[in-house]
This record gives structure tokens, sequence and C-alpha cells, in this order.
């Protein structure tokens, strides 16, 4: 089993940048093995979805060029040996308004 949580930035967040890290935590039974990440994003009422990151080893990927005063969705979905082993919940935000 393996286990997504403590998202940053958490669920629900406001007046995040239009660039930030995304960050999360990992509980898995089986420590060795080594698993991947690929991280998706989506704007409110949007059907789109962009990947901030694939293929990731660490628990972190930077995402930019996000719009001002909008609600984004995300989640993380781990894998190991190309097989899927775990989505985390989906998480929400909103950017801030533009100065």
């Amino acid at each position: 089993w393996v286990t997504i949580y403590d998202p940053v930035p958490g669920n629900g967040a406001v007046e995040q940048k239009s660039t930030f890290s995304f960050q999360w935590k990992v509980d898995q039974e089986n420590k060795s093995k080594q698993l991947e990440y690929t991280v998706y994003y989506f704007e409110s009422g949007s059907t789109v979805q962009y990947i901030a990151g694939e293929s990731l080893s660490a628990k972190e990927v930077v995402v930019d060029g996000l719009k001002t005063a909008t609600t984004y969705y995300w989640y993380v979905v781990a894998k190991h040996e190309g097989s899927i082993v775990a989505n985390s919940p989906t998480w929400s935000f909103k950017t801030a308004a533009a100065n």
C-alpha cells in the first residue's frame, strides 16, 4: 500500500502565487520500492489536465504560469515499475488576484 498525503499548498489554500512548488508526503508499506510520481493539475470548470512533472523521484515539482484569481485542482499519481500503485486525493487551491 502507498498513501500520498500532506499536500503543499494545502487543500483549499488561497492567495497562492502564479509560480510555486507542489509538495507532498508519502507513506508506503515496502520502503525499498522506488516510486515515481506524476503530478496533474487543472483549472476549475475545465476538462483539460496539465502535467506539472512526470517520472519524478522527488516529492516536489515547480509549477508556473498559473492564471491569477483562479481555482485549480491537483493530484499525484505514484507508480512503481510503470504500474500505478496509488492516486492522491484531489486537492484544490486558488491563486491570488493580480496586483
